[in-house]
């Protein structure tokens, strides 16, 4: 019955418990603790910023290009999994350059950061206390310094692998997990701890906080109930509001079929949903209703991202291209003459967009998208930031401006008169013929941009 798409699992489940139920009897939390109060769950999605988006698609393209197979296969679908979901936690998690960030600059480049801080202000308002669970130890780093950064409140405490189970020796200053959360209860009014699910595990007395954020989502369902478990038992004499922040794409973007595309986090939750109904439903639940890598991994890499062709992108192509993939061709068209090229911030670039290195030459390129004619400022722009760049690398450099569109006259005189070279929809478009770009090159480039210069 169970190969059968049509079978209806949970009252095949009913029936089975029915017919043996006399001999085993299974008991739910909710047929014997009775007096527990309310539980709510509340699924909150806020659209990627750029910057998150950008970088999400950016891995997705990588992991749909790459040719291998077997083991090799495996170890890119993993490390292109692990790649997205940190993504989803945070973009700048993947490269481990949050503390190169500010707690204002992080918050604006995370959906998920963007709620949980406007979750933990609701819960402050209430004076109330939070547990947030994130399983790994960048993320609950991360958390920890935007929570005491926004919140001036004292760094909150961490509970993970490190953290002792058992109580320690006077002399030592390391409070055990029970001690830890018992200091977290006894503050007066609104705080926040930081878990991990899997150190949180089964006997944990969490009950001074009634809200409960699941910042990581654990892909074993119980294992996530039984995180929830630590707020949610009896003793608990507040309701329990449980948070699934979701980073989701925007509303208008679709998928192959026509349909809202769905992002890692929206799959996650499709499937383990889908897990948390077969464990409840059957008779024996056990730790095998765990989302496997596989099970994600096509609905991610494959139907999430529309594929893109391999075909070399022609001028026209060009102009199609937001300005951060623009300056990422740019850097492909070098990349392609032997350059080690690199891609500045987006923001705060100094004035140039692409640096490229070679034994030979180096070169400067400010990278200029426009729909009329280029003005003076690109050519300043590049000149100006010459001593910097020359001083950061200890080393010359040529001028560059590259534009789809032609230059007027006064850009032109001024670009000779500083020895800029410029690259106009002329010879641009000679460029595209000479050195094919395919939009996989485009987005390697792209997702190895810097954050800082």
């Amino acid at each position: 019955f169970l190969s059968k798409e049509e079978t209806d699992i949970i009252a095949l489940g009913e029936q089975l418990r029915n017919q043996i139920g006399i001999f085993i009897k299974r008991r739910m939390k909710a047929d014997v603790a009775k007096d527990l109060p309310e539980k709510h769950e509340r699924k909150v999605e806020r659209a990627m910023p750029d910057i998150q988006a950008s970088r999400y698609a950016a891995e997705v393209e990588l992991a749909k290009n790459e040719e291998l197979e077997g083991v090799n296969r495996r170890n890119q679908i993993l490390k292109s999994l692990w790649a997205i979901r940190d993504i989803s936690d945070h973009p700048f998690l993947v490269d481990n350059q949050i503390n190169l960030y500010s707690s204002s600059e992080l918050i604006s480049s995370s959906a998920k950061l963007q709620i949980l801080i406007e979750i933990l202000q609701k819960v402050q308002s209430k004076s109330e206390k939070a547990i947030i669970f994130a399983d790994r130890k960048e993320t609950q780093k991360m958390l920890q310094k935007v929570i005491f950064e926004t919140f001036n409140m004292a760094p909150p405490s961490i509970i993970n692998g490190d953290t002792p189970s058992s109580k320690q020796k006077e002399k030592s200053s390391k409070l055990s997990r029970q001690q830890t959360i018992d200091r977290f209860q006894n503050e007066v009014g609104f705080n926040a701890i930081i878990m991990s699910q899997l150190a949180a595990g089964v006997g944990l007395n969490v009950v001074g906080a009634n809200h409960v954020i699941h910042y990581s989502r654990h892909w074993n369902p119980a294992k996530e109930e039984q995180a929830t478990d630590r707020a949610y038992r009896i003793g608990q004499k507040k309701p329990v509001t449980v948070y699934y922040p979701m980073a989701v794409f925007p509303a208008g973007l679709k998928s192959e079929n026509g349909t809202h595309q769905k992002s890692f986090d929206e799959i996650l939750e499709i499937l383990l949903s889908r897990k948390k109904t077969l464990a409840s439903s059957t008779l024996f639940p056990t730790d095998q209703a765990e989302v496997r890598p596989d099970e994600i991994f096509d609905d991610v890499f494959g139907n999430a991202m529309r594929k893109s062709e391999n075909k070399p992108l022609s001028f026209e192509d060009l102009g199609k291209l937001n300005p951060r993939l623009f300056e990422a061709y740019v850097a492909s068209l070098y990349s392609k003459q032997g350059f080690q090229v690199y891609l500045t911030p987006f923001i705060n670039d100094k004035g140039v967009d692409v640096v490229a290195l070679s034994s030979s030459a180096n070169y400067l390129i400010h990278v200029k998208q426009s729909q009329s004619v280029v003005s003076n400022d690109a050519i300043q722009e590049v000149v100006t930031a010459r001593s910097y760049f020359e001083n950061h690398f200890s080393d010359k450099f040529n001028l560059v401006v590259f534009s789809n569109n032609n230059f007027g006259s006064s850009a032109i005189t001024l670009s000779k008169s500083n020895q800029v070279e410029i690259i106009d929809k002329v010879n641009l478009t000679k460029l595209t013929l000479e050195y094919p770009v395919t939009i996989q090159d485009i987005n390697k480039h792209e997702s190895q941009r810097l954050m800082k210069i």
